[in-house]
C-alpha cells in the first residue's frame, strides 16, 4: 500500500471517529498512535492499516516457505534464480523484479519490527533433513550454527550441505565427521566443542516426513500461520497491556460511557482548561467550574476534585459500608475501584458504578454549561442510581435485583467478599 494512500484512508477513519466531515472540523482528542493501540494496551483497537498490509504480504512469505510444489512458487525461483530449498525469499530486489515481487521484498526492509517479529516465529520443523541446511538454517537452537560458530563455518568445506548429508557422515549416533580444510587450532577445537554439546541436544531425523515449517504463535489452526495472529502479535511492540481496561471497556454499561470513561483516565475530555490548553477558548472566557464556580476547570477538578462531585462519590461510597480518601486522578481512582472485592453480582454492580457516576457528572456538568441547570445533589444522585438500575438490568442476565432494589437499595445489595 503507498504510503500517501494510508495516510489518507487514515484521515477518513479519524475524521469519522471523532465527528469531522468536509465542512467542519473537529478536535482529535487523542493522538492516532494511541487510539490504534488495542483495547489492553489503552487504545479503541482500531487496526493499523500499514501494519495490516505488512502481515497480509508476509503470509506470501509463509505460502514461499511452505507451498513448495505450487506452480506459482516453481515459476518464481526459475524466473528470479532461487534456491527452490529456500524457507525465505532473498530480501535482496533487482531491477528485473516485478513490481508485485518488490513489494512483498521489501517487508523486510520497511517494516523491520513486524518482519523480526515474523522470522522468530516462523520455526524449522525437521523431518528427513533433505530441506534443511545445516550451517544457514536455524534448526538446532535459536540462531543459525553458521552465526554460532563462524569459525567453523568459515573452515568447512561444504558449506551448503544439508542436515541429511551432515548426519550421513555420522560413524556412530554420537560421533559428527565435520569437513573442514586443515587441522583446527586450539581454540577452534574449544569451538568444535561447543558445537557437539549444542548438537547432542538436536531432533533427530525423521524418515519419510518433510522438514516443513511451523507457525510458533496460537492460531486458529495450530502451527499454521494466520494475518490476524500475527497482527496480534504485533501489539507487543507497542506497549504494556493495562488492567484497567477492562475495568473501562465493561460489558454491563453502554459503549459511549467506557468511550467517555476511557478520554477522562487519558485526561481528553472538553473541558475549559483543556480547551484554552489547545486555543479553542480565548483569554476572555471564563474557566470557572460550573459546579463551584470557584476553581478552573480542569478535568480532575469537574470530575473528582470540585466539593459537589466529592459528594457525590462520598455518598455513593459510603452507601456500600466502605471509606475512601480522594485521589488524585481518574486512573487512580478506577485503580481503587478496582481493588475491591466483590463477589457474584455484586462486583459486576461494583465495577460499572464509577463509569455511570463519571459519565452523569459530565452530563450535568454540559446541562450547567449549556442549558443553565443548577446543580442538585439529590436530583444527581438520583439520576445516577436510575441510570445504573436500567443499564445493568438490561446488560446483565439473570440479575437477581429489580430495577427498584437497584435504583433505591444499594446499601442492602453490597456484599463484601
Amino acid at each position: 500500500m503507498p504510503e500517501g494512500v494510508a495516510r489518507e484512508l487514515e484521515k477518513i477513519e479519524a475524521a469519522f471517529l471523532w465527528g469531522s466531515n468536509d465542512l467542519k472540523r473537529k478536535v482529535h482528542l487523542v493522538k492516532w498512535g494511541e487510539v490504534s493501540k488495542s483495547l489492553d494496551q489503552g487504545g479503541l483497537g482500531i487496526r493499523r492499516l500499514r501494519d495490516v498490509n505488512a502481515c497480509l504480504l508476509l503470509k506470501w512469505w509463509w505460502k514461499f516457505g511452505t507451498q513448495v510444489n505450487s506452480l506459482w512458487r516453481r515459476a518464481i525461483c526459475s524466473k528470479y534464480n532461487i534456491d527452490e530449498s529456500n524457507w525465505h525469499p532473498p530480501l535482496k530486489s533487482s531491477y528485473k523484479h516485478s513490481r508485485v515481487w518488490k513489494d512483498i521484498l521489501a517487508i523486510g526492509i520497511h517494516n523491520t519490527n513486524i518482519y523480526n517479529l515474523y522470522i522468530d516465529n516462523c520455526q524449522i520443523q525437521v523431518g528427513d533433513g533433505s530441506r534443511i541446511k545445516f550451517w544457514h538454517d536455524i534448526w538446532c537452537g535459536s540462531s543459525s550454527l553458521k552465526s554460532t560458530f563462524p569459525l567453523l563455518f568459515n573452515l568447512s568445506t561444504d558449506q551448503e550441505g544439508s542436515l541429511q548429508q551432515f548426519m550421513a557422515r555420522k560413524s556412530n549416533p554420537n560421533n559428527w565427521n565435520f569437513p573442514i580444510r586443515r587441522v583446527l587450532f586450539t581454540w577452534e577445537v574449544e569451538e568444535e566443542a561447543n558445537l557437539l554439546c549444542l548438537l547432542s541436544s538436536a531432533p533427530p531425523l525423521t524418515i519419510g516426513r518433510a522438514d516443513h515449517l511451523i507457525w510458533a504463535l496460537s492460531s486458529a489452526t495450530p502451527g499454521v500461520s494466520s494475518v490476524a495472529s500475527l497482527y496480534s502479535a504485533t501489539n507487543s511492540i507497542l506497549g504494556p497491556h493495562f488492567k484497567i481496561c477492562k475495568h473501562i471497556w465493561n460489558g454491563a454499561i453502554p459503549p459511549k460511557v467506557s468511550f467517555f470513561s476511557w478520554l477522562a483516565w487519558k485526561n481528553k475530555i472538553k473541558t475549559a482548561v483543556f480547551m484554552h490548553r489547545i486555543g479553542i477558548l480565548d483569554a476572555s472566557a471564563s474557566f470557572n467550574c460550573p459546579f463551584c464556580c470557584s476553581v478552573p476547570e480542569s478535568a480532575v477538578h469537574i470530575l473528582l476534585h470540585c466539593p459537589f462531585s466529592w459528594l457525590i462519590w462520598s455518598s455513593i461510597i459510603n452507601e456500600w459500608g466502605l471509606s475512601w480518601c480522594i485521589h488524585g486522578s481518574v486512573g487512580d481512582l478506577l485503580q481503587w475501584w478496582m481493588a475491591v472485592k466483590f463477589k457474584n453480582f455484586h462486583r459486576l454492580i461494583w465495577r460499572a458504578i464509577p463509569l455511570i457516576v463519571l459519565w452523569s457528572l459530565w452530563k450535568l456538568r454540559n446541562e450547567c454549561v449549556f442549558a443553565e441547570a443548577h446543580p442538585n445533589f439529590s436530583v444527581m444522585s438520583e439520576n445516577i442510581k436510575i441510570r445504573a438500575a436500567l443499564w445493568l438490568k438490561a446488560s446483565i442476565k439473570n440479575l437477581p435485583y429489580s430495577v427498584n432494589d437497584l435504583t433505591f437499595n444499594w446499601g442492602q445489595i453490597r456484599g463484601c467478599s
